[in-house]
């Protein structure tokens, strides 16, 4: 038995955020193509999960990921390069996390530099003249 007064709320997600079901409805986004995008950095929030109790849970998404959603589909029409297209979603003010991107190529190519200098490799670059001692 309930106290009196006691009302069995629904959690409810903050104010305009959409469901998973809407966000699909409005985008055509699937859940593979949602984890895609987030794996690739694209932007894509991770979702805020309520639980309905015995009834599971249900995945709420802010409002701008309709916009960023229908961004990204657009520039897959225009290009099938996905560095490209999280440089315009960064030039359009959309929140992607461009610096991990920028590290983890300016750490790759670290990486072949050093490789290059570790095995001798210069090809294509001009070596200062070799010191003589006498």
């Amino acid at each position: 038995m309930q106290p009196d007064g006691f009302v069995h709320s629904i959690p409810m997600p903050p104010k305009g955020w959409i469901s998973l079901h809407e966000l699909r409805a409005r985008t055509g986004a699937s859940d593979r193509n949602l984890s895609e995008l987030r794996r690739l950095g694209l932007g894509v929030p991770e979702p805020l999960l309520m639980s309905l109790g015995r009834r599971g849970t249900v995945s709420y998404y802010p409002p701008e990921t309709v916009r960023l959603i229908d961004r990204i589909n657009e520039l897959r029409q225009q290009v099938r390069d996905a560095d490209k297209w999280l440089w315009q979603l960064w030039l359009d003010g959309f929140k992607v996390d461009i610096r991990s991107w920028a590290r983890k190529h300016l750490d790759s190519l670290q990486e072949r530099l050093d490789g290059a200098l570790l095995h001798g490799s210069t090809a294509g670059r001009s070596q200062p003249p070799a010191a003589t001692f006498t």
